[in-house]
């Protein structure tokens, strides 16, 4: 294969991932109650799997993004340029870039459904973006979800956007 089909196969694969998206699958143990009398029945661990579906973004959700965006982009450099000296103190906070990771995968799988429209106005589900979070945050292992943020990334298509942007700016003055 030549470099000029390696190419046009990778954007072909980037188009298809932007136009449909991806999604993961996440397994947890939940403890359910059997229905009946509740001090005398033992709780029962089943096995739950969830789905969740990451689309291209809309431009609010990118607004709502970019600042995790731009601390996942500095927690590479970080771990890009350490040296065996600093593994504890990047040890010690990666616990907050993880968290900020789970936020990143969480806004990409609410997208617009952030944003309720109730009574003539948009109302944030504040609630929903933190328990999908928290999902993410106490059930994904920590490579799947540098994965999952990388493939966030590639599905919002920052580089296209960029692009498009530059072109119409350079349009208007021209």
């Amino acid at each position: 294969m030549n470099d000029k089909n390696t190419i046009e196969l990778q954007e072909r694969e980037q188009q298809r991932l932007c136009d449909c998206g991806f999604h993961f699958t996440i397994t947890r143990k939940i403890k359910q109650k059997p229905k009946g009398l509740h001090r005398f029945t033992k709780s029962i661990v089943k096995e739950e799997t969830l789905t969740f579906r990451v689309f291209q973004p809309t431009l609010n959700t990118l607004d709502r993004m970019t600042p995790y965006m731009l601390r996942f982009q500095q927690y590479e450099d970080r771990i890009r340029d350490v040296e065996e000296s600093q593994y504890i103190d990047v040890a010690k906070s990666s616990v907050v870039d993880v968290r900020n990771m789970a936020k990143l995968v969480a806004i990409m799988v609410m997208g617009e459904d952030y944003y309720i429209y109730e009574n003539g106005r948009y109302k944030r589900d504040e609630a929903g973006l933190e328990r999908i979070e928290e999902i993410i945050f106490n059930h994904v292992t920590p490579s799947k979800l540098y994965n999952l943020c990388e493939a966030c990334l590639s599905v919002a298509n920052l580089a296209d956007f960029t692009n498009s942007i530059r072109l119409m700016a350079a349009e208007t003055l021209a």
